[in-house]
């Protein structure tokens, strides 16, 4: 994942006027026109408000003290503009606003409190009135820096660097004061860092020195401090840093909320020169020192920032558990303020570190908050930042061209912000996400921009080594990797890798070296918490192992991990996000699936329990999810010692609900409990399609078998073959049959001569299989198509399957309700449009005149009418349309209703509009092109949108698997239609029937006309 460096915010301490705070010289008395007001705050009511107006020509200053509290100010002009949006405090540490009578006719002023430590809280709030007529240099002066640091945010850094600029300008023909340094800090800390800003922050704290501001000083140092920490100029860092404790010597008994900050702090830059010369014991030491004064603060959004550079440390260390509950933490106190970019910045971090947990959906979630607010605060290298983290996310999840535009978005918006540090991240990522694709040479070449850019830190070099190692591993040259993950690295030193080095030695076949290196990386990715780390780790030692002998020991490793699994995948809230990490895990179950199948041939169900763990998983689980409320599980930041925070966060993130995974035991009684209950003459032909052996289950009542196939490969070509001749237009029929013979061989020849004894089949494909129309196949001993002899339907996995057996639809109406039919009938053009009417006056002519359909036909077939159709109780529900697929990105798939697919994509009827709705329907047909079909994830399946109707509440489906001509589908509309309700059929019978009509038309009897709709659910009557 993308690591910015450590941003260090400067200081915004809790308000504290100037003659508290800095004023020490006789020849810079305090202001003594101050106007003072103290508001006590109650327990129960922590807000302050009050109206104010500015006379005519004066200019009126205010500035707000908290005592043992945190503030969340708001001012509020007449037409509504917040003036303190977004503000942090200046060199003297004020919350501080300056108004006109322009800004202020009225203005009303929002104060939030909020308490620290159970200590009562107060707020003082301090006010003075300037005549400008009197005085307008000063106003002159004052109105510039104002201006300037209400534009901080809203234009472009050049015309930020104007502003201020102007407002020193204007402060320069005044004497000196500590108003006019504080001009002078406020327009550096604006600026981009530079060189001559180090100069400049020198003759600034030159001149705190002879004020003896020496809080003003600490911060003005800080700078420097900053400045040359990102400058990566060490020896300047640790000079800066002894120079800012000098004079928290001089703070501490003045001020403590300045001197725990800083001291803070500074102790995290300490924290991260241990961290790049790799005194890791240093390193923590110095976190835990700013982890104890935090307690000491008063301010939540110094709180905040110092949390998130505990978790950036953290992080940086692999320390992922601490990492997640710092940020976590940090986000919360960061949200009791009004500054937004502090909460971008929590969001942003937090985001960052779930990805690296395997936190997907949380992680996208907060990163698309984090990207809103960078775009609101026109923060480009934030919004690089973001962009770069997602790229991440998409290349961990698969989404390759996802990730490679990100990726180029990301490295534009550091080109332009002159961030080559983060170029250097960039490009190493860059580089991994080619060689994952097999593009070595381009690969190579974002691995020399990377190498340009490399510093001599340690880490730096590691990060260089590993990606290269990878890459060469990626393509299959283990020896090259092996030294290349060793030529960076100093020798002596300790494995920082011990997963990619277990890889190395695996891809050389030294089992040992990779078991021990493989165990190792165990170790240290549960103290992290590192799941995604973990997993890949156990599935190297379970293959290790497996190939030393010790297959038991191998299966109880996979076993962890599939546990790891299901207990990651309740994190994963969104279903896209479940799908597709599920997916990234097929290997492990390949794996189990091969070792059980090799120690226990005689043990049927045990490798189906392993095969169904992996089908269809994220599927049932919205079907068990429906209707079921999310717990809400946000912490509030209360009141606490950090300490007492900290432990109740990790706490929380590390605990496993043991009740999320079932047992071996319980999964083995469900599948038994499922298969005794098929009904005589129905068999279930489960296949799982591995990468060096696919397999066939049959499944009834009274008998269980498995059968070995050959490998995915071999399947996927034959699957290629046929289908490439299946359409008569390109397509060969001789061929085709040749094509349909061998497959039909590959996948049924071993269960042949069974099938003559089952009038029912429920096909549960894997991969490539959901694209295959099996009425259309051969049984291979009589060489009779499938739908002479059989009722066919599909299952996306047992556990579906089962569910629809026991889950009706209408638990109250359990046999058909003829008045209850749902016509969806969009205006279409054309030829188009005479075969839809034909197909839905035949549908009609089959329902009782007494009690017609309910059609949505023209204007009527709207997103409106349409949705709120769905929410009503339907036996079923009829979609005559078009559809849109999209199969990069199955979300965006469509099915027409009115208006244009391209011009108004919001108007029409999308996936995920069909997932929220409340769908209560026996049956959904969706008589349009390729409904059965989209983007195939491993073990998901065709992610379209007979699925969606599926999580919508659907029992049934009748979906197509291509493109389907209008005239046919009608035909085999209005037989389906007569069979089911005239003639009472079943419905996969109705469709069989339906199928064999058109067959035996021999304008039709070609199987790309009749062989395209397939019926998915529960296949028996209703």
């Amino acid at each position: 994942m993308l690591q910015p460096r450590l941003l260090i915010i400067a200081v915004t301490s809790s308000a504290l006027t100037a003659a508290a705070l800095c004023f020490a010289d006789e020849n810079l008395p305090a202001d003594t026109s101050m106007q003072s007001e103290r508001i006590l705050f109650e327990p129960e009511n922590n807000r302050f408000h009050k109206t104010i107006s500015v006379p005519h020509g004066q200019r009126l200053t205010l500035q707000f003290q908290p005592e043992h509290a945190s503030l969340r100010i708001q001012v509020f002009n007449h037409l509504g503009e917040d003036l303190f949006a977004n503000r942090h405090a200046d060199l003297l540490y004020r919350h501080r606003l300056s108004l006109t009578d322009s800004d202020c006719a009225p203005c009303a002023i929002e104060v939030d409190v909020v308490p620290r430590h159970q200590a009562p809280a107060a707020l003082t709030l301090e006010s003075q009135v300037t005549d400008c007529q009197r005085e307008p240099a000063f106003c002159d002066a004052d109105t510039a820096l104002e201006f300037a640091r209400r534009k901080e945010l809203s234009v472009s850094p050049t015309d930020i660097s104007q502003h201020f600029a102007l407002a020193v300008q204007q402060w320069q023909a005044l004497p000196p004061s500590i108003e006019k340094l504080n001009a002078q800090f406020l327009a550096l800390h604006a600026a981009e860092s530079t060189s001559a800003n180090s100069t400049a922050f020198t003759q600034l704290a030159s001149q705190a020195r002879q004020f003896k501001a020496w809080p003003a000083l600490a911060q003005i140092q800080f700078m420097q401090l900053h400045e040359a920490l990102a400058q990566d100029d060490t020896a300047l860092t640790q000079q800066y840093l002894r120079e800012l404790e000098q004079t928290l010597t001089r703070v501490q008994t003045t001020d403590t909320h300045v001197f725990y900050t800083l001291s803070a702090q500074a102790e995290l830059v300490r924290a991260e020169l241990f961290l790049h010369t790799e005194q890791l014991e240093k390193h923590a030491a110095a976190i835990a020192r700013a982890s104890a004064k935090l307690d000491k603060i008063d301010d939540v959004a110094q709180v905040a920032r110092i949390l998130n550079g505990v978790g950036f440390l953290h992080r940086i260390n692999k320390h992922l558990d601490q990492a997640a509950a710092s940020h976590q933490l940090a986000l919360s106190f960061s949200s009791e303020t009004t500054d937004l970019a502090l909460q971008m910045q929590s969001a942003y971090y937090l985001g960052v570190v779930s990805a690296l947990r395997g936190r997907y959906f949380y992680a996208q979630s907060l990163l698309a908050r984090a990207e809103r607010e960078a775009l609101a605060l026109k923060a480009p290298i934030w919004q690089a930042h973001i962009t770069a983290a997602l790229a991440r996310i998409a290349m961990e999840l698969g989404s390759v061209q996802e990730s490679e535009a990100l990726y180029q978005k990301a490295q534009t918006l550091y080109q332009l912000s002159g961030a080559n540090r983060e170029l250097k991240t960039v490009y190493l990522n860059q580089a991994r996400l080619f060689s994952l694709q097999g593009k070595p040479d381009t690969s190579a070449e974002f691995l020399r921009l990377a190498q340009r850019h490399l510093s001599e830190a340690p880490l730096d070099r590691r990060h260089y080594s590993e990606t290269l190692a990878e890459a060469h591993l990626n393509a299959g040259q283990c020896t090259d990797a092996q030294h290349a993950l060793t030529s960076l690295t100093d020798p002596g030193s300790v494995n920082s890798a011990p997963l990619l080095t277990a890889k190395i030695h695996l891809c050389l076949q030294n089992w040992r070296d990779a078991a021990a290196n493989a165990r190792a990386a165990v170790t240290q990715f549960t103290r992290d918490q590192d799941d995604l780390g973990m997993l890949s780790a156990r599935f190297v030692l379970a293959s290790a192992r497996w190939h030393e002998g010790f297959a038991s020991e191998a299966l109880a490793i996979i076993a962890a991990a599939t546990h790891s699994i299901e207990t990651l995948r309740d994190d994963l809230q969104r279903d896209d996000m479940r799908r597709q990490f599920l997916a990234l895990q097929r290997s492990l179950y390949d794996l189990q699936l091969q070792i059980t199948r090799e120690e226990s041939p005689s043990n049927i169900l045990a490798a189906l329990q392993v095969a169904e763990k992996f089908k269809a998983r994220t599927l049932f689980d919205a079907l068990l999810r429906r209707n079921t409320p999310v717990p809400d599980t946000e912490a509030k930041v209360a009141q606490l010692p950090f300490a007492d925070l900290m432990a109740t966060t990790l706490a929380r993130l590390q605990a496993t609900p043991e009740s999320a995974v079932p047992s071996s035991e319980q999964e083995s009684r469900s599948l038994e409990d499922a298969l005794s209950q098929l009904p005589e003459g129905t068999a279930l032909l489960y296949f799982f399609m591995g990468t060096r052996q696919s397999y066939l289950w049959e499944l009834s009542a009274g008998h269980q078998q498995v059968y070995s196939l050959p490998a995915e490969p071999e399947l996927h070509g034959a699957i290629d073959a046929y289908l490439a001749q299946l359409n008569p237009q390109t397509g060969n029929r001789d061929a085709l049959y040749q094509a349909g013979s061998r497959l039909s061989e590959y996948l049924l020849g071993s269960v042949a001569p069974q099938l003559d004894q089952y009038q029912n089949l429920v096909i549960v494909p894997d991969g490539a299989l959901h694209r295959v129309p099996f009425a259309a196949l051969f049984n291979p001993q009589n060489e009779s198509r499938l739908l002479l002899t059989h009722n066919i339907s599909y299952a996306r996995s047992l556990s579906t399957f089962n569910y629809f057996s026991e889950h009706p639809s209408h638990p109250q109406a359990p046999t058909l309700s003829r008045e209850h039919i749902l016509l969806v009938a969009p205006d279409l053009a054309g030829g188009e449009l005479e075969a839809r009417e034909a197909e839905l006056a035949a549908i009609t002519r089959a329902w009782p005149s007494t009690n017609p359909p309910r059609v949505l036909a023209g204007h009527a077939a709207d997103l409106a009418g349409v949705t709120a159709a769905l929410a009503q109780p339907f036996d079923i529900v009829h979609f005559a349309s078009h559809t849109r697929l999209d199969w990069d990105y199955p979300s965006r798939s469509l099915i027409a209703l009115n208006g244009d697919f391209a011009s108004q994509p919001d108007s029409q009827l999308g996936i995920q509009t069909i997932r929220d709705s409340s769908l209560n329907a026996e049956l959904v047909v969706l008589s349009a092109c390729a409904t059965a079909a989209g983007k195939n994830l491993a073990g998901e399946g065709p992610m379209g949108l007979s699925r969606a109707f599926f999580e919508a509440g659907a029992k049934r489906v009748l979906a197509s698997l291509w493109p389907v001509e209008d005239r046919a589908t009608a035909q085999i509309m209005a037989q389906f239609y007569r069979n089911l309700l005239t003639e009472q059929d079943e419905p996969t019978s109705a469709l069989r029937k339906a199928q064999l009509a058109l067959a035996r038309n021999p304008r039709w009897n070609h199987p790309y006309y009749w062989a395209a709709f397939a019926f998915y659910g529960n296949p028996h009557a209703f």
